[in-house]
């Protein structure tokens, strides 16, 4: 029961867009100017840029109308909060970025039908 409401809070709107704002946000902080002094972990500049296209692919993906997938969702916001990860970490390339992203678009389109239920997660009910 509990992972069913977590599963729909993720693929909530309101939650997509806010990662899909996100991602954006990290593309822009990427592509300006290094700031020497805040609080955020550096971002992975030169993968986060490298792979820019394929962030704001994802982030049109979780924008658009129509279900995705909890699992999807869930990965956007691992990467996104993984300090370790790809984002981040500068000793992981552009591959590691690019396979996250690669990842990320194929689990947003998995599993959109739930269990015994005949229709797609996220899907609006009638």
């Amino acid at each position: 029961m509990l992972l069913a409401v977590r599963a729909q809070v993720l693929v909530s709107p309101r939650s997509r867009r806010r990662d899909a704002e996100t991602l954006g946000d990290v593309v822009r902080r990427a592509s300006g100017p290094a700031v020497t002094r805040s609080p955020r972990t550096p971002l992975n500049r030169k993968a986060v840029g490298d792979c820019a296209a394929g962030m704001a692919e994802v982030g049109s993906r979780l924008s658009a109308p129509g279900p995705v997938s909890a699992r999807g969702v869930a990965l956007v916001g691992r990467l996104l909060c993984d300090g370790t990860g790809p984002l981040y970490n500068r000793r992981l390339g552009r591959r590691q970025l690019e396979a996250a992203l690669r990842d990320i678009m194929v689990g947003l389109g998995e599993d959109l039908v739930g269990p015994g239920t005949g229709s797609a997660v996220g899907a609006p009910s009638s």
